[in-house]
């Protein structure tokens, strides 16, 4: 199953206005687009305050692991200033791939980065991140609606093999990367919680339907769309919403939102490490509903439960 956390919520001005072109030079604005990430890799590599926040909507957000969500420029603005006066502080960014949505105002980029800050030795210490944006149009120039990143390394790696959880909670700390997943609240499919947690996400393990591995780590606007799939009920997504399925899944119907096994004709996927993306109807319609196209796509289109696939991990 690829589910789809909901990270966070964009206002509905933002996605509205996504969708109100109704036609672009797609490879003009992919131009314009790679131009305007580039200067916010040279803000942020310069720990340049004011470039770096000024590559954000008026009310954007950044979302950093283990940590309140940020918001606005003036957010992005402070929380870049105090990441600049840590010890060693650097960071550089490589390996952009860039989408552009068919009505030329809506895309995302994701890129490989490196942090760097001197640890208690005084030795730097670097952290390979994946750093995803949700760009917009505002005021006529691309700018970041949404900015979210994760650790570049495996979730099972990290873990410490003498204190790794076991069952259903260690199937459910898979889904995201240790920094997340050590305040996360986990519960499972019938609400009983395995772990307290602080920091609004929450994960929870395979499906009890599904075969295999399908965890998946949520916030609350996720949390309402599993409610709503768990019980088969309506459910209309008014702002955008992000998960993580970094440990893969044995595979879903691409089509069927309740299949439990692959047939001739249900167009069945094992996907890798993957994030998952909900918005309003609209918004998805810009994108592919086929798993194979190379690179985002809707699953379970045309149900109250679609949501675009992100892959970040080879398929096995």
């Amino acid at each position: 199953m690829k589910t789809v956390i909901a990270l966070c919520a964009v206002p509905a001005a933002i996605l509205v206005s996504a969708c109100t072109q109704t036609t672009a030079d797609i490879e003009a604005e992919r131009a314009a687009l790679r131009a305007a990430a580039d200067a916010y890799h040279e803000a942020g590599q310069n720990l340049d305050a004011d470039g770096f926040a000024g590559s954000y909507t008026s009310d954007g957000l950044l979302l950093p692991p283990n940590a309140a969500a940020v918001n606005g420029r003036d957010g992005a603005r402070e929380f870049i200033a105090a990441f600049a006066e840590a010890p060693g502080a650097g960071v550089s960014f490589s390996g952009m791939q860039i989408e552009i949505a068919a009505s030329g105002d809506m895309g995302y980029t994701l890129a490989d980065a490196v942090v760097t800050v001197d640890g208690p030795d005084g030795l730097p210490v670097e952290e390979k991140i994946r750093d995803f944006h949700l760009w917009t149009k505002e005021d006529g120039e691309w700018r970041i609606a949404v900015d979210v990143w994760n650790s570049g390394t495996p979730a099972a790696e990290s873990q410490a093999v003498t204190s790794a959880p076991s069952g259903p909670l260690a199937d459910a700390l898979s889904a995201a990367w240790p920094g997340m997943t050590a305040d996360a609240m986990v519960v499972d499919w019938e609400g009983n919680v395995l772990k307290e947690g602080s920091n609004g996400y929450t994960c929870l393990p395979t499906p009890p339907m599904l075969t295999g591995t399908s965890p998946m780590c949520m916030d609350t606007e996720w949390m309402e769309w599993a409610n709503a799939w768990q019980n088969k009920t309506d459910y209309v997504a008014d702002s955008l919403g992000i998960a993580y399925m970094l440990a893969g899944d044995e595979g879903a119907s691409n089509i069927d939102p309740y299949a439990e096994g692959p047939t001739e004709d249900n167009d069945w996927v094992r996907e890798g490490a993957h994030l998952m993306v909900i918005a309003p109807a609209e918004l998805l319609s810009e994108y592919p509903t086929d798993p194979d196209n190379g690179g985002p796509y809707v699953m379970w289109n045309d149900t109250p439960y679609a949501h675009l696939m992100v892959p970040v991990g080879s398929r096995d």
